[in-house]
C-alpha cells in the first residue's frame, strides 16, 4: 500500500503556463501548460525503496471565456508517464473538464461542470489514483458571494467509475481570501 499519509517526495517539478488574451474578444483566453516532474512512492510499511518512481510529463491546453454575467472554462490534460520501477515504460492518461457559469446580480452564480480521466491500463501513478477504469463526474452548484474577500459553495456531485455504482456526493465549501 502507498504511503499517502504524508509527503516523503523530495523531487523538484518544473511547471510553465502561458495564457493569450486577444483584445478582439474581451473575456476570451486560450493557453498551454507544462508539468515535468519526478515522483516516487513509498510503502505505508516503511522502508527506503520506492513502490513507485515516475517521470512525468503533463501537457494542457485551456479556453475561458469570463464576461460577466457569462463564465466558461474548460482544459484538456494529457499525462505522460514513464515508470522507471518497470524499464522507464511509457504510458499517456487523459482528462478534461468543462464548466459554464452564469452569474446573477453580481452575488449568486449557478454552475454546472463535467469532467473525465481516462488513465492507461499501463500507468502506475494514475491507476493508483483512478483504478483502470474511465472516471466521469457531474457537478452542478451554487456560489454565493458575500463579499468580494468570502464566498459559499454547495455543490451535487454524480459520480461513475467504470462499472461501480454511480454515487452522490454534497458538498459545502466556505472560501475566504486573507
Amino acid at each position: 500500500m502507498l504511503n499517502l499519509n504524508k509527503d516523503d517526495d523530495t523531487n523538484k517539478t518544473l511547471v510553465a503556463k502561458l495564457n493569450f488574451e486577444p483584445q478582439a474578444v474581451s473575456g476570451l483566453g486560450l493557453g498551454a501548460g507544462l508539468y515535468r516532474g519526478k515522483v516516487h512512492g513509498y510503502s505505508e510499511a516503511g522502508g527506503t525503496a520506492p513502490t513507485l518512481s515516475i517521470n512525468q510529463t503533463i501537457y494542457s491546453t485551456h479556453l475561458y471565456y469570463n464576461q460577466l454575467p457569462f463564465k466558461f472554462m474548460g482544459e484538456l490534460f494529457i499525462f505522460d508517464t514513464a515508470d522507471l520501477l518497470n524499464n522507464s515504460a511509457k504510458s499517456s492518461s487523459k482528462g478534461f473538464f468543462v464548466q459554464a457559469a452564469y452569474e446573477i446580480r453580481e452575488m449568486f452564480r449557478p454552475y454546472a461542470r463535467i469532467e473525465q480521466v481516462s488513465p492507461d491500463d499501463e500507468d502506475p501513478y494514475a491507476t493508483l489514483l483512478f483504478g483502470n477504469e474511465d472516471a466521469k463526474r457531474f457537478t452542478a452548484g451554487i456560489r454565493f458571494n458575500i463579499s468580494p474577500e468570502s464566498s459559499l459553495k454547495f455543490e451535487l456531485i454524480s459520480e461513475k467509475i467504470g462499472a461501480l455504482d454511480r454515487i452522490s456526493i454534497l458538498g459545502g465549501q466556505w472560501a475566504v481570501v486573507f
